[in-house]
């Protein structure tokens, strides 16, 4: 009842502040405040008709400083300032531009004006719109730092936006770098400080109290007159002299239909709507935002028949939002693919059952038959027939779904990953594949789960506090499915760095060659622009002519987004830097080495380049072969290249520990061959090699040879090797 009478008061205020006058004075719960400096700014927004409060269910007049804020009520307020400023409210035609954006994406109707007028002005864009109402229909809450650049945005016009900004908070190393450049703008303009311990607390709700001091400061700042000379207003007068020049800007605006071509141009992507009118045609790039539901992806999965709101700036496109798929039964002809992770219940010749969170689900294979499928259990290769003997109830699966939502690969793993929706004390939602899932805790308390961000130790309590909307969740499962570890994954979302190798650079835009790809790209500036950008060589800050004396053709290169435009711009000399140790954890997307609490991410554990050293003839040559000797309780020491983005790219080392099952001895050659369960290897033996061999036999090879002709069936061994791959050691086992 509460938020429903505040957010009343919010929409009145858009309209009637000018009859309806409230004081702070007048709050009953005026004095129960986070701090007491909080009382000046509520009277103030009070006073202003800004902010006002609601009635209890004593029917007394109160404020809930303490209350948190959402997105839905801070674009409000952005848009009841802008309304006091202008004293125009926001027109027909654009609220209608941006209708099918926001219905998309279930924004409430009494706050569908001020978020058109967001989209419109700059101060949101259509991929921060899914962050307004979670699954559930429920508003979420805002975070210290996106309201940071939402009203940054709004006030750009008061300052310079600096992309290059050095922030003195004592979290600065937390604060988002999308946010940094706002921070820094709210700061110098005096509407934002630290708390009393010098930090910003980037990712912890807004209250009421907080947000009275974001409005009360930006109001008085927008009583002064701008101090940026390049202002855009809409007043539609002409000033223009004999003597100045009229420069023709791009129609902006945005379409609504269906997709009727799609054409690749060089690096570009063109794509035709009909509106059922008229048909238009834009061009947009890798690096255009397109949005399919609440998913980020490229533009070359757009297909002839999806429906799409393209949003567009001559004849760029500025983003794209795909509001329904193509239907397609030709699954030759289109080959995206979704992912659905689960526990596994049983498998049968043309589908699979599954359990998704609480729920139980069917899938298909292919034409419904097996055959189609491809299967993997540990990584590798596998038959339907040793799938279905090594899948037992409760191991984890991940389901590879085509257009057709058919199985075209699966997998036995032991992690299910999605991005966060909410936890309690015993249990934990997430988002997979689309569907929000409810995974329990391991007896259903948080007592018995195992809690790491980016996989160091943590707890509950901080993992719960720091988990935001669409942050990723990594959940290991026992065999029934309940959760028993929770990783929280908190580096920043690829959507706001590239990185790279240098091209080439030019005043309007950088040339790199994306991770992964093998052409080249531009990037541009902000405002085409090279004087925007921060430029930065091994780390030092550098001039634009510095880079373009210095950067050469394979230097790493990392650029910070905002949106489709460079921000700032790292290069490097080296191209990787290196760690190395045990291997003491490894899954598809991270390892672990022994010594180092930090776990290090797959650039792409496929591409990966990976030649590890078993014994003197065979060579652990790719990550499945790798992820096979790791189960198979292999040993191996590692050199490991990460990128400029501490993701790893190449790996190298030896094995230099095996236990396994004889299989021959060779006295002449001085080898042996170990079974395990990936395969057969011959090891060779060092000149020195030291054999603890059973009692009953010599410590020589001969008598290993012994030990082996009298116990074939039966002799296991652990090897010890060293980095040229010959045995040192051999323990026996009869």
């Amino acid at each position: 009842m509460y938020k429903k009478k505040l957010l009343a008061v919010m929409v009145a205020a858009t309209t009637f502040a000018g009859n309806v006058q409230a004081f702070g004075a007048s709050f009953t719960d005026i004095n129960d405040l986070p701090w007491a400096g909080a009382k000046s700014y509520i009277t103030s927004v009070s006073d202003n008709g800004i902010m006002t409060g609601d009635y209890d269910d004593k029917g007394k007049l109160v404020f809930r400083a303490r209350g948190v804020v959402t997105y839905c009520e801070t674009m409000q307020l952005i848009y009841v300032l802008a309304q006091k400023k202008s004293g125009q409210p926001i027109s027909s035609e654009i609220q209608t531009k941006w209708t099918s954006v926001m219905k998309g994406y279930n924004i409430p109707t009494w706050v569908q004006p001020a978020v058109a007028y967001g989209l419109e002005n700059s101060i949101i864009t259509i991929s921060d719109i899914p962050g307004f109402i979670n699954s559930g229909g429920k508003s979420v809450n805002a975070t210290r730092q996106d309201v940071a650049i939402m009203f940054g945005r709004a006030l750009k016009d008061y300052g310079t936006i600096n992309s290059s900004a050095s922030l003195s908070f004592k979290d600065s190393k937390t604060i988002n770098s999308l946010a940094v450049p706002y921070v820094d703008l709210l700061n110098r303009l005096g509407i934002i400080n630290g708390d009393t311990d010098g930090n910003f607390n980037p990712k912890t709700t807004i209250n009421r109290a907080e947000m009275a001091v974001f409005v009360s400061k930006t109001y008085d700042v927008m009583n002064v007159a701008p101090s940026n000379t390049n202002t855009n207003t809409n007043t539609n007068t002409n000033t223009n002299t004999e003597t100045e020049t009229e420069t023709t800007q791009p129609e902006v605006g945005s379409v609504s239909g269906t997709v009727t071509a799609v054409t690749a141009i060089g690096n570009n992507t063109a794509i035709t709507v009909n509106t059922g009118s008229s048909s238009k045609s834009f061009v947009g790039s890798s690096s255009t935002p397109v949005l399919n539901g609440s998913t980020r992806v490229v533009i070359s999965t757009i297909a002839v028949g999806d429906k799409v709101v393209a949003s567009y700036s001559g004849q760029d496109l500025v983003s794209v939002l795909v509001t329904s798929k193509a239907s397609s039964t030709n699954t030759n002809t289109n080959t995206k693919t979704t992912e659905v992770s689960g526990t596994y219940i049983g498998i049968y010749s043309s589908y699979m059952k599954i359990k998704v969170g609480s729920s139980t689900k069917s899938y298909n294979f292919i034409d419904d038959d097996y055959e189609n499928t491809t299967f993997y259990v540990d990584g590798s290769k596998t038959t339907y027939s040793k799938f279905k003997s090594a899948a037992d109830t409760g191991n984890t699966l991940r389901l590879v779904l085509d257009s057709n939502g058919e199985i075209s690969k699966a997998y036995i793993q032991d992690s299910v990953s999605g991005t966060f929706v909410k936890m309690s004390s015993s249990y934990i939602k997430i988002k997979v594949s689309g569907s929000t899932e409810t995974y329990d805790f391991v007896d259903d308390d948080y007592d018995g789960v195992d809690f790491e961000i980016d996989g160091d130790d943590s707890s509950y309590s901080k993992v719960n506090s720091e988990a935001s909307t669409d942050d990723t969740i990594e959940l290991t499962l026992d065999e029934d499915g309940a959760v028993e570890g929770v990783n929280l994954v908190t580096e920043d979302d690829d959507e706001d760095e590239i990185t790279g190798t240098f091209v080439s650079i030019e005043d309007e835009y950088i040339k790199i060659k994306k991770s992964g790809s093998s052409t080249s790209t531009k990037y541009y500036y902000e405002d085409d622009d090279y004087s925007n950008v921060a430029f930065y060589y091994n780390n030092t800050s550098k001039s634009y002519s510095y880079i373009c004396d210095n950067a050469e053709s394979g230097n790493t290169v990392k650029l910070i987004m905002d949106g489709d435009e460079v921000t700032k711009v790292y290069i490097s000399e080296e191209s990787s830097s290196d760690v190395s140790g045990k291997l003491s954890y490894l899954a598809a997307t991270k390892l672990k080495v022994s010594g180092d609490s930090d776990y290090y991410y797959f650039e792409d554990s496929d591409d990966c380049d990976i030649e590890i050293e078993d014994g003197t003839s065979t060579t652990i040559d790719d990550y499945d072969e790798m992820k096979e000797a790791y189960d198979d309780g292999k040993k191996m020491q590692l050199e490991v290249t990460l990128n400029a983005d501490d993701k790893v790219t190449e790996i190298t080392g030896y094995v230099y520990e095996v236990e396994g099952e004889v299989t021959s001895v060779s006295t002449t050659n001085e080898t042996l061959k170990v079974k395990t369960d990936s395969g057969t290897v011959t090891y060779a033996l060092d000149d020195d090699v030291d054999i603890n061999n059973d009692e009953d036999y010599k410590d020589t090879v001969s008598g290993l040879k012994s030990a082996y002709d009298d116990n074939e069936d039966d002799m296991n061994v652990v090897l010890t090797l060293n980095e040229d791959g010959y045995v040192t050691v051999v323990d026996v086992d009869l």
